[in-house]
Formats: structure tokens, C-alpha cells, sequence
């Protein structure tokens, strides 16, 4: 995936439902520029103008109009894709790993206090 994403300049999602898509964590990491709908929990990813581009779901012209800024606004896609790949340390094993721990201790200590 990691050449997938090396030979692309923008990566553009349109989906009208998501809840959280690790593609985007994976274009994150690669350093890749994002240009997505706002569907879902999308937004829960992207921070829209700080580590990608949001347009709402359904519209075409809003999507063609934010990689168009990607590529005709010097800089942009840099920042953003710098941003993302700062962001993607909220995701490593370090941070989420004592939460999801957390999560089955918590869910192992119910089901044998509720036995």
C-alpha cells in the first residue's frame, strides 16, 4: 500500500456513511493529503483545513473544489499532510493500547461480577 499511496498526490474519499475508515490513518502516516465527505465519523478524523479538506456528502463540486485547492494553493497539501502525520501518534499502540487494556478489564471484570 505503501507505493499505492507514494504515487498519488491527493487522496479523495466520497462516502455518503462511514464510521472511522483507517485508510485515512494509513494516508495520514504516508504523508498523503486528504480531501473527504464529512460523513459519519469522519470529522471525529479530520479536522477540516488543520490535517485534511471536509465537503459534505453528496456534493461532487465541493470534493472537485477542494482537491483543486490542494493543488493550485502552494503549501496547502504540505501543512495538511505535516498535520495528519502528527495526528497519526494519537493512534500508535503507545496511546491506544492502555485504553483498549483498560476496555477488556473492564468488560472481563463485568462478566464475572454478573455470573
Amino acid at each position: 500500500m505503501g507505493a499505492v499511496y507514494d504515487s498519488a498526490d491527493i487522496y479523495l474519499m466520497s462516502p455518503n456513511a462511514d464510521n472511522m475508515p483507517l485508510s485515512l490513518l494509513e494516508c495520514f502516516a504516508a504523508g498523503l493529503p486528504v480531501v473527504s465527505s464529512n460523513a459519519g465519523g469522519i470529522p471525529n478524523l479530520i479536522d477540516d483545513q488543520v490535517n485534511g479538506l471536509l465537503f459534505a456528502a453528496n456534493d461532487r463540486q465541493a470534493m472537485a473544489a477542494c482537491a483543486l485547492r490542494l493543488l493550485e494553493e502552494p503549501g496547502l497539501a504540505s501543512r495538511l499532510a505535516a498535520s495528519a502525520q502528527a495526528r497519526c501518534a494519537k493512534y500508535s499502540w503507545p496511546e491506544i493500547g492502555p485504553q483498549w487494556i483498560g476496555l477488556y478489564r473492564h468488560f472481563s471484570a463485568a462478566s464475572i461480577n454478573s455470573v
